[in-house]
C-alpha cells in the first residue's frame, strides 16, 4: 500500500514523478553500462489550464485520465509511463535503436 502510495499517480494510475526519477537514473545507468540508447519522451498538455477554468476540475480530472489511458494504450509493456505532475507526463523507451 506505502508502495502504490510513493510510486503510482494516484488519479492516473501512471507511475509518479518520484518513481520516474528512479527509473531514468536506473536507464542511464543501463543504457552506459550495455552502450545502449533509450528515448525519452516529455509530453505537456497545451491548453489545460483553459480546461480547468472553463469546465471544471472534474472534467479536467477526466481530461487526464483520457490522456493517461491513452499513453498506456500505446506504450510497449517494457517502456515506462509517468505522470510528473499537473498536465505533464513522461514515455522511457528502452533499447532503441538508430532506425526507431
Amino acid at each position: 500500500m506505502v508502495h502504490a502510495l510513493a510510486y503510482y499517480d494516484k488519479l492516473t494510475g501512471l507511475a509518479s514523478r518520484a518513481y520516474f526519477q528512479e527509473r531514468m537514473e536506473h536507464n542511464i545507468k543501463n543504457a552506459r553500462r550495455k552502450n545502449e540508447s533509450f528515448a525519452f519522451l516529455y509530453l505537456d498538455l497545451d491548453g489545460f489550464k483553459d480546461v480547468n477554468d472553463s469546465y471544471g476540475h472534474n472534467i479536467g480530472d477526466l481530461y487526464l485520465k483520457a490522456v493517461a489511458e491513452r499513453i498506456r494504450s500505446v506504450v510497449r509493456e517494457v517502456d515506462f509511463a509517468a505522470r510528473l505532475g499537473g498536465d505533464e507526463f513522461c514515455i522511457l523507451v528502452d533499447n532503441i535503436t538508430g532506425e526507431q
